[in-house]
Parts: structure tokens; sequence; C-alpha cells
């Protein structure tokens, strides 16, 4: 037996479809005011509708059914419900055309728009959201969108290879700030140009020109020598620049002391045995201060006595460190003296 619900279905859905059709006349009708092209009517039907949306959400007003009703009650200079979308509308659907002028890919720049008018006009809080949204869309790593979009920008507008992808990195790896991305990989890219015509390796220069851009001038040649060392026997980049930290850290603190003039920063032999004791202890379980000062100790004592290589010397002091630490752990904080 049909209940009065199921009578009243085909009236509302003509209603529904009725409604439909008026939505894209007004829709068709404001955009052949901005004279635009046609291929970009789908965007500004979608931001149309956005801004349209948003009046009924917030407003709780059809502008629709009721165009001439204030947007705001609460501040009539607004503007009505009317005026509202067919202002906002075309504004969003021009940062749209200016993001796609500026060599960005079209779901950007519809991501662009849609976030503008979301932050109230605040387009460099836009910026910043649409690269983190096409950043988590995906893993975050050199593949994600946000990553290809920021190269495939800079390449567009004839920047080299190596601009490009550093511009990238730093931006996904940052705060998505597109300024500063660009800032550091002009530093980047210059500091490497500089120690290729020094006569530089490939693996050193781009070694210094990370420390330079991430931390500073001082101690990026040790750094970058240190680094070219770990990868050429074999290190992986992160455990090398990892390595090459740790050596940094060692010789803005106890290199001055055994300084020898003439000497590079790289090769300050003392810095270096603290800093490949440091290395040791991973996973080793044993007090970091106390194996490297037991790993230097020994090492320092068998060069006194042997003309070995100091890769067998390393090899030996660790060998004798771990034994000297298993029979004598440090000991912990606030433990007595042993009976």
């Amino acid at each position: 037996m049909e209940t009065e619900i199921d009578q009243q279905l085909p009236a509302t859905n003509l209603i529904m479809t009725n409604r439909e059709e008026r939505m894209e006349e007004w829709i068709q009708t404001e955009f052949r005011k901005t004279g635009k092209d046609p291929e970009h009517y789908p965007v500004f039907a979608e931001l149309f509708t956005m801004v349209f949306d948003r009046i009924l959400k917030e407003q709780k007003v059809d502008a629709l059914d009721h165009p001439e009703a204030l947007y705001d009650p609460r501040d009539p200079e607004v503007g009505t419900a009317r005026q509202v979308v067919e202002e906002d509308s075309p504004q969003l659907l021009d940062h749209y055309l200016n993001c796609i002028a500026e060599k960005h890919t079209r779901e950007f720049a519809r991501i662009f728009a849609r976030k503008v008018h979301e932050h109230c006009d605040d387009t460099q809080r836009a910026l910043v959201d649409a690269f983190e949204a096409i950043r988590t869309s995906w893993e975050c790593d050199m593949s994600n969108p946000a990553y290809a979009e920021a190269c495939q920008v800079c390449l567009r507008n004839e920047r080299s290879e190596l601009f490009s992808n550093k511009c990238a990195e730093f931006l996904i790896e940052g705060d998505l700030d597109l300024a500063r991305a660009k800032e550091k990989a002009t530093n980047y890219e210059e500091a490497v140009k500089t120690r290729l015509a020094k006569g530089y390796s490939a693996e050193r220069a781009h070694a210094c020109a990370h420390y330079l851009v991430n931390e500073g001038e001082e101690y990026a040649e040790a750094y970058a020598r240190v680094c070219e060392e770990r990868l050429r026997t074999g290190s992986s980049i992160d455990d090398a620049r990892n390595f090459a930290e740790i050596f940094v850290s060692h010789l803005s603190t106890i290199g001055s002391s055994d300084w020898e003039e003439g000497e590079e920063d790289g090769s300050n032999e003392r810095t270096m045995v603290h800093a490949e004791g440091e290395w040791r202890t991973r996973g080793k379980g044993f007090d970091q201060a106390s194996y490297v000062d037991r790993f230097v100790t020994q090492f320092f004592n068998l060069q006194s006595k042997s003309d070995k290589e100091t890769s067998e010397l390393l090899a030996e002091a660790e060998v004798l460190t771990d034994a000297s630490m298993q029979e004598h752990p440090p000991r912990k904080k606030g433990e007595g003296s042993r009976p």
C-alpha cells in the first residue's frame, strides 16, 4: 500500500531536478561574465558551488531561493548571499589561473584556490596548505606529489635540475615555505659550483653544500672531507653524514687542543678516533662516554707500539675496548664502591 511519503517522492525528485537546472543556469551565466576560456568552466563551477555551500552551512541561508538574504546578519555590510557568491567565485578562479601562470599543475592550482577561500584570501597560508595537501596524500619522500610539484615548477621556469631537485627536497622536508626553499636551493647550487671549480670531488662538493645550507660555514670543510672519506669506504649517504656530524661535534670541543699548524680539519687524528669510538658504541649497550674514553686510550697505546695501518689499529682497539668494558663495566650513578 502506497504511503503518504511514497506519494511525495515523485514531486520531490521533480523539484530537485528543477533546482539543479536553476543552479547550473546561474553558474553558466556567471561564468560567461568572466570571459574565461570554456576549458576552465569545471573549476569555476566547483569554486562557485563551494562558496554557495559555505553560505548554506554557516548561515543557513539558501542563496538560490533567497539570493538577497544577508550573508551575515550580524554585519550587513558584508552584502547579500547573491553578492558574495557572484563576487567570490570569479576571484577564486583568478587565483587558480594565476597559479597555473606560475607553472603549477592544474590539480595544485585547484587545491590552492580552494585553500584561498578557506583562509579568507591569505594566499601565503593557502600556498603552504596546498603543498601540505599533496604532500600528505602519499608517503612523504622524494617520490610524492609535493616533491614532483616543486621540482617541475622550477624546471618549467628554466632552473637547473640540481636547483629544482634541492628546492623540492628542502620544501617537503621543511615547513613548506617555497621562498625559503628556493633561497636554500640557490645557496646549495652556488656552493656546489664553487667547490667543483676548486677541484673537489662531487661527493665532497655536495657534502660541503649540505652542511653549509643546513648548519653554517664553520666546520663545513671538515664535515665534507670526512663525509667523502666514509662514502669512499662504502658507507651509505646517511651513515656518512651521521659519522661526519659526530666528527664535527668532537672537533668543536677537542680539535683545537690537538691542532697542528697546517693540518686540515678533516684529518685531525684525535678527533677522528673520538668520533670512531662514539660511532662504535651503537648497539653495544655500553655507556657512551666511558666507551669512547677507553677506545681512545687503547688506540693511542697501540699506535705508540705499532706501525700498523689506522684501520687495523681501530679494529684492534675495538676488540680490546669491548673486552675491557665487559670486565670493568662503568658504574651507574648512585652506585657505591663494590666489595
